[in-house]
């Protein structure tokens, strides 16, 4: 609750729709499978450490081009 209290926390749903805007903006291919809204907290870093492991277990199990369309 004293994350909310502070002025600086991102709490107008406008963050949310922003976000969407900018993402559907980006050319098919471009867009990340996760995509943080508000405070970050550390887990951009986590989702960039792990996007290798993903798509290695994706191509390991030979259905790497489900990862939808490039370009």
């Amino acid at each position: 609750m004293e994350l909310f209290k502070n002025e600086e926390a991102p709490t107008d749903a406008r963050v949310v729709a922003e976000i969407f805007e900018k993402l559907i903006d980006m050319p098919a291919g471009n867009r990340p499978l996760r995509t943080i809204a508000g405070l970050d907290f550390g887990y951009q870093a986590l989702n960039d450490a792990t996007e290798p492991i993903r798509l290695a277990g994706l191509q390991g199990m030979g259905i790497g081009e489900w990862d939808g369309p490039k370009g």
